[in-house]
């Protein structure tokens, strides 16, 4: 799902997709919120619920890599055996 038919979803819609489908690269803690970044087709997410729930406040969608600043320290790429 391309990232204009993804807007339109509803928030909890979104969420399920990201879920099914969607990449979980990296999850960090900002002040009193869990983000959790996901990568799908051509978009990334950001989900952001209160730390130590599993309700989602709301998602922020991003094109363009920029958007990755905050994460690059936390994502760790899988070794080669």
């Amino acid at each position: 799902m391309k990232y204009a038919e993804f807007k339109r979803l509803h928030m909890h819609r979104q969420a399920e997709h990201l879920r099914r489908h969607g990449h979980l690269l990296a999850e960090r803690r900002q002040d009193s919120f869990r983000l959790r970044l996901f990568a799908a087709a051509d978009f990334y997410a950001e989900e952001w619920c209160p730390w130590g729930e599993e309700h989602i406040l709301f998602i922020h969608l991003f094109l363009h890599p920029a958007g990755l600043h905050d994460y690059l320290e936390g994502i760790r790429l899988p070794e080669e055996l």
